[in-house]
């Protein structure tokens, strides 16, 4: 009895890890999928300047309203620099139980000088505790795309571990990401067109094969 005691505990343990301190899986959670789209701050093309006054680019369901063409979208230049005011960061939120999330940025395709990738590091915090922090990792373009223009790139964050509501949920979490350069390689991430709808899609139906482990 001991022995299966113990070993009931050690699974409980490795089920567990990953997961927010404190939570206790509600055995009856469900995990429903949403794909939210990256909007920019206001009129401004260039993200940088909203950035530095501390404001972040939001997201919501609505995909993006037009396309270049149609005077759509922004970008944020990064430079490696260092500091909230110079990264690229997103912030919103989502309602219910959530375990993993997929990522998907676009990047102009000159603009990168890393010719194996964009290195880049990736924060995550929800309700304002850190889930992820200076994970730094090679983002493969996934594909060229729109002729050349941009490249796609796509990683997830899995083993969030929100999943104490029965059902899908409704709680209301607020999560941030950040978009950082570990290098002074210019990279210039773009969103908000029809031609580049970058976002989030939370508990996706499978993972991308860049996965970071929430902590």
């Amino acid at each position: 009895m001991r022995r299966l005691l113990g070993i009931a505990i050690v699974a409980f343990l490795l089920t567990a890890a990953g997961a927010p301190a404190g939570a206790v899986p509600h055995p009856d959670a469900t995990f429903r999928s949403e794909r939210v789209y990256f909007h920019c701050i206001g009129d401004t093309k260039l993200q940088n300047v909203p950035s530095a006054q501390g404001e972040v680019a939001p997201w919501d369901t609505a995909p993006p309203p037009g396309s270049v063409t149609d005077q759509a979208g922004c970008g944020h230049l990064e430079y490696g620099i260092g500091g909230d005011q110079f990264d690229s960061i997103f912030q919103g939120t989502f309602t219910g139980n959530v375990r993993n999330l997929t990522v998907q940025l676009h990047e102009m395709a000159h603009s990168d000088q890393q010719p194996f990738g964009t290195e880049v590091i990736v924060k995550l915090s929800v309700d304002g505790t850190a889930r992820l922090t200076q994970t730094t990792a090679q983002l493969l373009p996934v594909e060229s795309e729109n002729s050349g223009v941009t490249n796609r790139a796509v990683f997830s964050i899995s083993g969030l571990g929100y999943d104490t509501e029965e059902g899908n949920g409704a709680q209301v979490r607020t999560f941030r990401l950040t978009i950082a350069s570990p290098t002074r390689g210019a990279s210039l991430w773009v969103w908000d067109t029809t031609e580049v709808p970058a976002g989030i899609t939370f508990n996706p139906p499978t993972l991308a094969p860049t996965v970071f482990a929430a902590e």
